[in-house]
């Protein structure tokens, strides 16, 4: 029988296990830090409303974050001291008060978004407009509160101050009222338009991997920090849900903007029980009493995603998909109220292809999902 001898103990060889494993572990342990330290996070308030922007990039130095955090900050101060119509002294807020009739100047951003906001009101033959604010004001959705449903006399008259067409961009930063009352609320556009300026600014430093939320509205950018598309949870409208409470849909968007419109946060409840949201149908100049309970869509531009959601809440899915498909490259998804906490699906045909989104074509109560 042969017996085992025990292996000679060589110590060099041992040295060299132990210094590869060292070096292993060192790589391991840095990989995993450099991930944990690649993703950077900013976030604040603006519009009375919040926004956080995530900017995913491991060669990132903390000097270079906080010189971009600084320009972020200034480019929203800017954009608030001219679009906020909470604030008096706004741009904003002084075209409103002005009862001039002769061509005003007005800071670059605010002619910007009138004109992209006429634009889409010509586009959708008036189911968006800017111009509404004396009826956001008359049902007590705006600064005058609390929310009511007006008289017959109140609302007539303030729905004779509204309308697109009484609004000119007559040249280059100019602005023009067809009457004295006339006032603008960029409500509907502003947090898409201000989160795309925010990820054009990060891209113009080479910066790819980004999300930017201004109020809801989305602009993202290459990978998420797992290096896989950013997941965007959709709200199921139930009313006066907190934010994320419920999540009804999630979409994988690696470049791209999601803006959501719905009905469950904001309105005002009838004697009658009716429920009418902030939402308002400018061709009516009533707010809208459909069966959409919210609206998200997927598009190229910030800006555009946030003022379609809402153009497409006020047409509904009927006359909004059509209308989508001749006009824009845009995706879009109908959450539709069949009773106060049962809902049905309505998708473009293209939202899956762009999205990962999977549909649910069957009606379905808020605890089944």
């Amino acid at each position: 029988m042969k017996m085992l001898q025990p292996r000679r103990f060589h110590p060099l060889k041992a040295l060299w296990v132990l210094a590869v494993l060292a070096a292993f572990f060192a790589y391991t342990t840095h990989r995993d830090r450099a991930k944990q330290a690649s993703k950077w996070v900013y976030d604040g308030q603006i519009f009375g409303s919040t926004f956080g922007i995530q900017i995913v990039a491991g060669d990132l130095k903390t000097p270079d974050f906080e010189a971009i955090k600084s320009d972020i900050h200034t480019l929203l101060a800017q954009l608030d001291n001219e679009l906020s119509t909470w604030k008096t002294d706004s741009a904003l807020s002084q075209f409103n008060a002005s009862a001039s009739l002769a061509p005003i100047t007005v800071p670059a951003h605010l002619a910007e978004l009138a004109s992209l906001s006429l634009e889409i009101s010509r586009a959708s033959a008036g189911a968006f407009d800017v111009t509404f604010s004396p009826l956001f004001d008359a049902w007590g959705f705006g600064r005058t509160g609390p929310k009511h449903v007006p008289t017959p006399e109140s609302e007539a008259a303030a729905r004779a101050l509204c309308g697109y067409q009484l609004l000119s961009v007559t040249s280059s930063n100019q602005l023009q009222k067809a009457v004295p009352g006339l006032q603008i609320v960029f409500n509907a556009i502003a947090p898409g338009y201000a989160a795309q300026l925010i990820a054009e600014l990060l891209r113009a430093r080479d910066l790819t991997n980004i999300y930017v939320d201004v109020g809801g509205e989305i602009v993202v950018g290459g990978h998420n920090a797992t290096g896989g598309p950013w997941r965007i949870g959709i709200d199921r409208p139930l009313y006066d849900a907190d934010p994320g409470e419920n999540i009804e849909a999630v979409f994988a968007v690696t470049d791209g903007s999601v803006a959501t419109s719905g009905d469950y946060r904001n309105y005002v409840l009838a004697s009658d029980g009716t429920a009418y949201s902030h939402i308002f149908d400018p061709r009516i100049g009533k707010p809208t009493t459909s069966r959409v309970a919210s609206v998200t869509v997927v598009a190229n531009s910030g800006t555009w995603a946030d003022a379609l959601a809402t153009t497409l809440s006020v047409m509904g899915p009927e006359e909004g998909i059509p209308w989508l498909a001749q006009h824009t490259d845009a995706e879009a998804l109908f959450i539709m109220r069949e009773a106060e906490n049962t809902f049905r699906e309505i998708a473009t045909p293209g939202l899956t292809e762009r999205t990962g989104y999977e549909p649910n074509l069957e009606p379905f109560s808020a605890q089944a999902r």
